[in-house]
């Protein structure tokens, strides 16, 4: 249409990556909808915790599966007790579908959970969704 041979778009919402495709977008970019990928690939083995240090070790990526007595399970996002407000659940894994959660997402048990945290609120902050230290 505008002889452009390759375009690039990035996008905040991980639900607009196949939008932008079906419009023609060459390459649609979305940190949320690459990360999820990711974690979908590398989460194999149930109850796994896994703290991934980035960044200098400022950052913590933590990964966790939801429990039938989490302090979390059956309960909507906004209404988790504890949990820090320098952290946020980026990703939802349930039966290999992914979501970026928001406030009226009710975490369910079997949900794996991927958490970004500064490294001081990582521990309250996987405490606040497993009742684990």
């Amino acid at each position: 249409m505008l002889g452009i041979e390759k375009n690039v778009c990035i996008v905040k919402n991980p639900k607009n990556v196949e939008i932008f495709k079906s419009l023609g977008v060459n390459h649609v970019i979305s940190s949320a909808y690459t990360l999820a990928n990711m974690l979908e690939q590398v989460s194999t083995v149930e109850n796994l915790v896994q703290t991934l240090p980035i960044e200098e070790g400022n950052i913590v990526l933590t990964e966790l599966t939801v429990d039938y007595g989490s302090p979390a399970a059956q309960r909507c996002v906004k209404d988790i007790e504890g949990f820090p407000k320098n952290s946020i659940i980026s990703c939802l894994i349930r039966n290999s579908g992914i979501t970026v959660p928001n406030g009226s997402t009710v975490i369910l048990p079997g949900d794996k959970l991927v958490i970004v945290s500064s490294r001081e609120a990582s521990e309250t902050a996987e405490f606040a969704l497993s009742g684990k230290k």
